[in-house]
């Protein structure tokens, strides 16, 4: 006899959601709803996000990046990771946080799925903060970004 493998069941609610998925690789800022004025986007055929070396040390204030609405869909975001980035950083760190209604920020891991706790937020966003060392010149270049989500059906 044949060997039978069975696929994992899923819940009744992940039947009722939609994968997506969104990859930017910053060819233009359009996806990005506001910067730091230290931060340079260049605007070539591969664009990125970058500081460069020497513009910003010290104590300062965190830099960040925002996105603008992801969401294509206008049904509930669920869920949603940050699955994939292009990062080099030199003399700091760098925080991702995601939200689906622009109020409650949940800071997350790359790779791992966040439940929003609002089950009707209609927005995907992402935001990176970038934190230089102390007494660190701080250098980093963000060149890619891909986000997975799940919809409400």
């Amino acid at each position: 006899r044949g060997k039978i493998s069975a696929l994992p069941l899923q819940s009744a609610e992940e039947e009722n959601l939609l994968p997506s998925s969104f990859t930017d690789l910053f060819s233009s800022s359009v996806y990005i709803a506001s910067t730091s004025k230290e931060i340079n986007h260049d605007r070539s055929a591969t664009g990125s996000y970058s500081v460069p070396r020497g513009a910003y040390s010290g104590v300062r204030p965190p830099l960040f990046i925002e996105s603008a609405d992801l969401n294509t869909y206008g049904s509930a975001i669920v869920r949603a990771k940050i699955s994939e980035v292009d990062l080099e950083i030199r003399g700091g760190e760098i925080y991702w946080f995601l939200s689906n209604d622009g109020a409650a920020w949940n800071r997350v891991n790359v790779g791992e799925f966040l439940r929003f706790d609002n089950p009707d937020g209609r927005l995907l966003l992402w935001r990176a903060e970038i934190l230089p060392s102390l007494g660190n010149e701080l250098s980093f270049s963000l060149d890619r970004i891909r986000l997975d989500y799940r919809v409400r059906l």
